[in-house]
């Protein structure tokens, strides 16, 4: 593929690709090689995502970095974000960073490039700022270059192919979780309706709210111990002891939940069980804690009725918190 610079060469070439690959074959290293020719810089901005490996995505960042690290000057993480607006966010905040370190606050004065897969092409275009682009299938030839991986004999792997084989070779895993609905004032009214209120979070980056939670440690001695721990860490003041302001947590239901930065055709997840824990304690003890930017209170009636932003993966556990 021909790489066609209309004007003058820009300075600063920036790729925004997974790289998930044990190897980088011809194309990868012809790649380089003709952008170091055409630029002064490159940055590759990797994408990682706070989840265990995957047959999809096998490599953590520190295994794409130094694999990567003969080719680029720079090579930094950018976190995965559900909405595509906030991903873009987080690209040209990375790229700022980066401009930064050249002591360079605006484009005009240092030149760049964004190399992009072409399956994000559109979404940056509508939601970046910067202008120039080029587009390549990143994505495609990482799962050929996986499936090639995969078709070589024991005695042919390297380390990066041995992490690959490992992973396919591994039943797939069930992340047990759980989710928490924190509770107050919650009765049932003479009219039949429910009354009180639930408290949600909301994350850095998302529209909408979700009940607080998180994975089971191994360290937790019990399902009830992991829900104290994650209720403290994402909806308690630091030093607020959990069992003082909420009573013992019930199990209400558990299920599969699909988790949006699993890759469609991995068939890990997660399964979640709900606990139901009642607090008691004074208001000024609540505080978006963790991964939570927000917590807030939402009234039950508002909630049944569907006058609550809930994030979509969470909207059969509202279900399941308000049934009998």
């Amino acid at each position: 593929m021909m790489w066609i610079m209309q004007q003058k060469k820009p300075q600063i070439a920036v790729i925004y690709a997974p790289f998930q690959v044990p190897t980088l074959d011809d194309f990868h290293i012809s790649f380089f090689e003709r952008l170091r020719s055409q630029h002064e810089k490159i940055a590759v901005l990797l994408p990682v995502r706070r989840l265990p490996p995957t047959p999809s995505a096998p490599y953590n960042f520190e295994n794409r970095k130094n694999l990567l690290s003969p080719f680029a000057d720079v090579i930094l993480p950018v976190l995965n974000h559900k909405y595509p607006e906030t991903q873009v966010r987080a690209i040209d905040e990375a790229i700022d960073l980066y401009e930064r370190t050249l002591q360079s606050s605006r484009y005009c004065k240092l030149s760049l490039v964004l190399y992009l897969d072409v399956k994000f092409e559109q979404t940056y275009r509508k939601h970046g700022k910067i202008p120039r682009i080029l587009t390549n299938e990143f994505l495609l030839r990482d799962a050929s270059i996986r499936e090639d991986s995969l078709n070589l004999a024991p005695s042919e792997c390297r380390y990066m192919d041995g992490l690959l084989h490992a992973l396919c070779a591994q039943w797939p895993i069930q992340s047990p979780v759980v989710d928490i609905v924190i509770f107050r004032n919650t009765d049932l009214a003479t009219d039949g309706h429910v009354t009180g209120e639930f408290l949600l979070g909301r994350k850095p980056g998302e529209k909408n709210f979700r009940f607080p939670g998180g994975f089971k440690d191994p360290a937790d001695a019990s399902y009830e111990e992991t829900v104290y721990r994650e209720a403290a860490e994402e909806t308690l003041r630091p030093g607020v002891d959990p069992k003082k302001v909420f009573r013992h947590p019930i199990y209400k239901a558990s299920m599969n939940v699909k988790d949006w930065r699993l890759e469609s055709g991995d068939d890990w997840g997660q399964v979640t069980s709900l606990f139901m824990l009642e607090f008691y304690g004074d208001e000024s003890v609540i505080h978006a804690g963790d991964d939570l930017e927000e917590v807030r209170w939402f009234k039950v009636k508002d909630l049944k009725s569907g006058n609550a932003p809930i994030e979509s993966e969470h909207v059969d556990l509202l279900s399941k918190a308000l049934s009998d």
